[in-house]
């Protein structure tokens, strides 16, 4: 199923508005009064270019207590937001090797591939990135203990990691 044809959560909610905040926040207090019965764990923001969940939210933040949180409540662990990507995603991204683990031990499909470009985790940690900060090096360690294959192909031109970050180098 594609991430449009998940529930979105409505534009006007403050009650979805809360939840996506206190995800954001970490703030687990907040978290727990946010998350009624009423409402849907895994809905996604209305935004369709975002489009993501309480646990994107909270994983791109680097709240690892609110993604173990979000994850005991019910949270789908490789949903994808709207253009494709997972929690995982989000904390690649973000380099948060710690959200990255506790999604992995909750079952984060380490190998997934993003929407229309088809990017792994790895990919994500380099994207759009001009420069390597040490966060970025744990992560990419942490994914590549885990069983990210560098060599493998990384989006839908065949590209690897290694072979993107030669053509980023090269043009430095």
């Amino acid at each position: 199923m594609m991430a449009d044809d998940r529930f979105r959560a409505p534009e006007d909610s403050v009650a979805y508005k809360e939840l996506f905040d206190a995800a954001s926040e970490g703030d687990l207090k907040r978290l727990e009064a946010a998350l009624l019965p009423s409402l849907n764990v895994n809905a996604l923001e209305a935004d369709p270019l975002e489009g993501r969940s309480a646990l994107h939210i909270a994983a791109g933040w680097g709240r690892v207590s609110a993604v173990q949180f979000l994850l005991a409540h019910g949270a789908k662990v490789d949903l994808p937001n709207s253009e494709g990507e997972t929690p995982l995603h989000e904390a690649a991204f973000f380099a948060r090797p710690e959200v990255i683990i506790a999604l992995l031990d909750a079952g984060a499909d380490l190998h997934r591939k993003t929407g229309d470009y088809d990017y792994t985790a790895l990919d994500n940690v380099l994207k759009y990135k001009h420069m390597v900060t040490p966060q970025q090096i744990a992560t990419i360690t942490l994914l590549l203990d885990r069983g990210m294959d560098v060599n493998a192909e990384a989006d839908h031109w065949g590209s690897t990691l290694v072979s993107f970050k030669r053509c980023v180098d090269c043009r430095q």
